[in-house]
């Protein structure tokens, strides 16, 4: 971890580094003979499950707020102050491992167009890593040494081996052998039964973590369910498809139906006498009732016209 100044305290890695690499070629070694892993784990697969798309959004659209020119390239400082800005995506462990894999130019600056990939093997390789520490035998030595070893807090420990449930959040955070996710740590804490106080048993924390990380990076249900959100996001595009569709021809036999009433009122009006025909018959008729000229006309003598008027149109 880099501190305040830019600089990385790099003993305590040094000498942690030989026993954890054996350790970590040890349960390697044992990897294949237990059969693993179940299934394969596509980049697909990886993209659903992880949300890679919605990730990339939200920290591309960090990147160009930052980036106000739109160079496409930010130091390294504003590149890891937009990534420990969305907390809610990213934990340190990935952090560090995600500045450590983006290139830096010969000004220092880091180039943010690629994250998307990124992401996708940054995700793949801790998920591929950690596919070794889905055996119980495996994950329990390493947990165990983690908690007596180098992340040891004998200060919060009480006498009754309780740790506050936010030591235990750091705890995961830090994890030398297992890169977990925010959800995936979220998803233990979650497990996890404090009691008033905000205190967890530690062998009631090591049992959770053993049986529940093992499920979370079960290659077999990973597949299951990478295709379960296949299933569900192609559903769901063929509705919004439809929807339109639908909206699409109902606009259709909308403007249909105003082009045909339109049309059935011309028609309409085509067939039916226009006003000045009818005042001129009325006037033709009225002098021809009106014999005398005198500007009146006896109204049954005027109805029994139009009547026969009508009778003839019929």
């Amino acid at each position: 971890m880099e501190n305040a100044d830019g600089y990385i305290d790099y003993l305590p890695f040094v000498e942690a580094a030989p026993m954890v690499i054996s350790a970590l070629q040890e349960r390697r070694e044992a990897y294949e003979p237990r059969g693993l892993p179940a299934a394969e784990v596509t980049d697909e697969a990886i993209i659903l499950c992880f949300g890679l798309e919605e990730t990339t959004r939200l920290i591309e659209e960090s990147f160009r707020n930052v980036d106000s020119a739109g160079t496409g390239m930010l130091t390294r400082h504003e590149f890891r102050q937009c990534i420990e800005q969305r907390s809610d995506r990213f934990s340190p462990q990935e952090v560090t491992m995600l500045m450590q894999m983006v290139e830096e130019e010969e000004d220092g600056r880091m180039p943010y167009s690629g994250i998307f990939g990124q992401l996708q093997k940054l995700r793949r390789d801790a998920f591929h890593n950690a596919l070794v520490e889905t055996d119980l035998r495996g994950l329990r030595p390493p947990r165990a040494a983690h908690q007596e070893g180098a992340y040891k807090l004998p200060s919060q420990v009480t006498y009754d081996f309780k740790l506050p449930i936010w030591t235990i959040r750091d705890i995961l955070f830090n994890a030398s052998q297992l890169c977990l996710s925010r959800i995936q740590i979220h998803v233990l804490l979650s497990i996890l039964m404090p009691d008033p106080y905000g205190q967890v048993d530690c062998r009631s924390f090591l049992r959770v973590a053993c049986t529940a990380i093992s499920q979370l990076f079960d290659t077999q249900r990973f597949r299951e369910l990478a295709d379960q959100l296949a299933r569900e996001k192609a559903d769901e595009q063929e509705r919004a498809e439809l929807e339109e569709l639908q909206g699409l021809t109902g606009g259709v036999r909308l403007k249909s139906r105003h082009v045909e009433e339109d049309e059935e009122s011309d028609e309409e009006r085509g067939a039916a006498p226009d006003r000045e025909t009818v005042e001129k018959n009325l006037i033709h008729l009225f002098n021809v009732l009106d014999e005398k000229r005198r500007g009146t006309i006896d109204v049954g003598q005027l109805l029994l016209a139009l009547r026969k008027g009508e009778d003839a149109n019929a």
